[in-house]
């Protein structure tokens, strides 16, 4: 497997710069992100973790554009003049369609991109096998265990076609081992791709093995305390020596309340 560095192509695909938010409420305003900076250079993976309820997902909805921010900026591109069209962003939940079946949830962004549909389910088919879903391309969402669902959303986000994939908590729902899998899996479609990935997780073994950076957040107003480079070649063992450690001082920022200790 292809060893990734961590300044990708040197060119920011996102870059992020000064952003704040906060939401207004009969009480007052609380703030939520608190002038959040940092760039994601193309072709690398960034992982975000913070304590429970800092504004990860606040952050990420800011980054896809469907929230504004109250001051900052984010530019999406290989010299930074893009735009949110640019970026594709999967929730925590799957969001798949009922009535459509999992390959024609697959091909979604095709459809609205107008792009030809022959081509879209030869690629959606060749990440099926890849995911290990051959044969249930035309099963209903319903007929689906929740990891396959899963699975079936990180492909429709892969087969958007967009620069820079926003992906907040995609392996969340998991079991243990289809965790494990789905993280292999997803390293390897990743691996060659030229894709920007930012993920959003609380699981810190699963930012370790995937990601060139590790980006950790403040308790809420979240900030930027500190990025920690993994620079361990993949594929990465996950009970290593250098894992553990990494994982000892991420947990101990998690334990400490995301404070700069």
């Amino acid at each position: 497997m292809a060893t990734h560095s961590s300044e990708g192509t040197g060119k920011p695909h996102l870059s992020v710069r000064g952003i704040s938010l906060s939401f207004s409420t009969p009480e007052g305003a609380i703030p939520v992100l608190d002038r959040i900076s940092f760039d994601v250079p193309g072709g690398s993976w960034k992982t975000i973790i913070g304590p429970s309820g800092c504004g990860k997902t606040t952050l990420l909805r800011v980054l896809s554009g469907l929230l504004l921010p109250g001051v900052g900026s984010v530019k999406i591109g290989p010299s930074g003049e893009g735009t949110f069209s640019r970026a594709a962003y999967m929730p925590q939940s799957d969001t798949l369609l009922p009535w459509r079946t999992a390959l024609d949830n697959a091909i979604l962004a095709a459809e609205v991109d107008r792009r030809p549909l022959a081509v879209a389910r030869a690629e959606a088919r060749a990440l099926f096998g890849r995911f290990g879903l051959e044969r249930f391309e035309r099963l209903y969402p319903f007929q689906l265990s929740g990891g396959m669902r899963q699975r079936i959303a990180l492909i429709r986000t892969f087969l958007a076609h967009r620069d820079v994939l926003l992906l907040d908590e995609p392996l969340g729902s998991l079991d243990a081992l289809s965790r494990v899998a789905t993280q292999d899996w997803l390293l390897s479609v990743w691996e060659g791709s030229g894709k920007t990935v930012l993920l959003v997780t609380h699981d810190v073994e699963e930012a370790i093995v995937l990601s060139d950076q590790i980006v950790l957040l403040s308790s809420r107003p979240a900030r930027v305390v500190r990025e920690v480079p993994v620079v361990a070649s993949r594929p990465r063992p996950r009970g290593g020596e250098d894992a553990a450690q990494l994982k000892g001082e991420v947990l101990d920022h998690l334990a400490a309340g995301g404070t700069d200790a």
